[in-house]
């Protein structure tokens, strides 16, 4: 590569720093606090409701009897209420689900939704489901007789538990009905104790719930939890991890994907909580009465038209993902402008490039193979069938069966790299080559745009690993082989920084995290595109580490001698037997 093209290309990102910094927006306030819901909505009478239905009905797994007893409940007392209820019988996995949906009308046709899981994975979930269930017909019963500008939604859903199968069906209605200013979605609204924050605005993608949303919402917890922990928003590097990585655990990710503005508020915080902890009355006070507080202030906010939006927080201001995805597009221009000529430079010089192209496609077919092997064990009924949304870990825990399918993809993997790649490479001149660091920096400067085409912070994320591992295997001057290696370890530093905050933040250790990638692949929630640009870029990995224990710095030679003295050779002048030296 050609160091100045490499450092020439760097200037464009001047002039899109300068428009990140001047794309700064400020943030939007919360929605001033309306009524106050103190008198409204009692936790004790929430906690009764909630241990009355776990003993009518203790058994609420998706799609049992004891499922379809409480949803006939719920659609009766709203029906009490005096809401228009809808029940909405639907199938997912083979299983019958039902969602009920009681809708008040008001003066305006914008819709102001609430939404609480009613399923349950386990018996009697006493201070998850039946206590958000309970919290709902609560709402519903403290907004009886009450006059409002827009029109209130009550939804009990279903298949909470198995890929927010509800909350996707309710997703596809909800538009039909009218615009959506807000939906507040209840979990683990009896729990004491959270492991975290209590607002889960997050998705499956690189949108969020708005911030007008999680400031109101959060300014409601202050008001009813007297402390400001429960609503605090992560700093600038952990909303980096999680935009780079988008992983939206709970009912309100389908509605942000769908670009709803939509958040969660659990008891709990992200995850569900490991025991079956008795059901609080305080919690269930404070959370319910933050829930009527936000619907007072938006019904009486008037007009508010903020929906799921993709942004990062800087210094209490937003980035917006366009000025994200503009700069790094201009960090990667070095990368991209080095790797074309370093391309071209070995064409002219017809060093071989395509065998190495063919290299790193034999090293991608290792990743592949266990990739297919992954889907043919769930396709057998051996491995866990995940829903295209995540779950929390605990859903599919780490067993002897999902161990077993762990070991056939590593296996396979571990064959097809040490017996098929070497044939499907061919052979290869030396690693030390110009066309072999060529053809890597080809290939990375092309998955470097598959990955910010799909994800801009995942882009950004990867940066430093992009120009590491092109300066170490092809800049004119070959570093010293621990140097490299160093430099290509530091430029995974943040990639796997993520990872493990990813890890801490699911409360789960490496090999369960391998486990729970298994599925979130399997389950398509990581994609077939998303997973091929992960194989390719493992396999320039492996090829930046193979061509930097190749490559050697060059030996430091004596210098050749030019002018002719003392320390050369004994010449005429050198002894002072010349004229000169005599008449001194």
């Amino acid at each position: 590569m050609e160091p100045r093209i490499y450092r020439a290309a760097f200037v464009p990102a001047l002039l899109a720093f300068v428009i990140a910094m001047f794309s700064l927006e400020s943030r939007p306030p919360a929605v001033p606090q309306a009524l106050a819901a103190d008198v409204l909505f009692d936790g004790r009478v929430a906690l009764v409701g909630t241990e009355r239905l776990a003993r009518q009905e203790p058994d609420r797994r998706p799609g049992t009897r004891g499922d379809r007893l409480a949803a006939d409940r719920v659609a009766a007392g709203l029906r009490a209420q005096h809401f228009a209820v809808s029940v909405d019988r639907f199938t997912s996995d083979d299983r019958a689900l039902v969602n009920v949906v009681g809708r008040r009308i008001g003066e305006s046709p914008r819709q102001l939704v609430v939404v609480a899981g009613r399923d349950a994975d386990r018996v009697p979930d006493l201070a998850g489901s039946a206590a958000d269930t309970a919290s709902l017909m609560e709402i519903a019963r403290t907004l009886e007789g009450r006059v409002t500008q827009k029109t209130l939604v009550l939804a009990s859903l279903d298949g909470s538990t198995v890929g927010s199968a509800g909350a996707r069906r309710l997703t596809a209605q909800l538009a039909d009905s009218g615009p959506v200013e807000a939906i507040v979605v209840l979990s683990d609204t009896g729990v004491a104790h959270a492991r975290g924050t209590l607002l889960i605005p997050w998705s499956n993608t690189t949108l969020r719930s708005g911030l007008r949303l999680q400031r109101t919402v959060g300014e409601s917890l202050r008001l009813e939890l007297l402390h400001g922990g429960a609503g605090r928003s992560p700093g600038t590097a952990a909303q980096l991890g999680r935009l780079a990585f988008p992983l939206g655990l709970g009912d309100q990710a389908p509605f942000v994907d769908d670009g709803f503005n939509a958040l969660r508020l659990s008891g709990s915080g992200e995850l569900p909580p490991k025991a079956q902890p008795p059901a609080d009355a305080d919690r269930l006070g404070s959370i319910g009465r933050a829930t009527l507080r936000t619907v007072f202030a938006y019904d009486a906010g008037g007009r508010i038209d903020e929906s799921a939006s993709s942004f990062l927080l800087i210094a209490q201001k937003m980035l917006p993902r366009w000025s994200v995805a503009l700069l790094v597009l201009t960090l990667l221009l070095p990368v991209i402008a080095a790797a074309v000529d370093s391309f071209a430079r070995a064409r002219r010089r017809r060093e071989p490039v395509l065998p190495w192209l063919r290299w790193l496609a034999g090293g991608t077919v290792p990743f592949l193979v266990a990739l297919a092997v992954a889907e043919f064990l769930v396709l057998v009924g051996q491995a866990s069938d995940a829903p295209p949304v995540p779950l929390p870990p605990q859903v599919h825990r780490l067993d002897g069966s999902a161990a077993l399918s762990l070991g056939l993809c590593a296996l396979f993997f571990l064959a097809t790299w040490v017996f098929a790649r070497p044939r499907l490479a061919g052979s290869l001149p030396a690693a030390d080559s110009p066309g072999a660091g060529a053809a890597l920096a080809l290939v990375l400067s092309l998955v470097s745009i598959a990955v910010w085409v799909v994800n801009p912070y995942a882009a950004l994320v990867l940066l430093p690993a992009f120009h590491v591992s092109l300066l170490v295997t092809a800049a004119p001057v070959a570093p010293a082989r621990l140097a490299g290696l160093g430099l290509i370890a530091l430029g995974l530093v943040v990639p796997l920084a993520i990872v493990i905050a990813i890890l801490e933040r699911l409360s789960i250790g490496p090999l369960a995290g391998l486990w729970y990638g298994f599925l979130l692949v399997t389950g398509h929630h990581v994609g077939l595109y998303t997973a091929v640009v992960g194989a390719v870029l493992l396999a320039c990995l492996a090829g930046a580490v193979r061509i930097t224990l190749a490559r050697r710095p060059p030996r430091r030679q004596r210098p050749e001698i030019s002018v002719r003295g003392p320390r050369g050779y004994a010449g005429p002048g050198s002894l002072g037997g010349t004229e000169s030296a005599l008449r001194r």
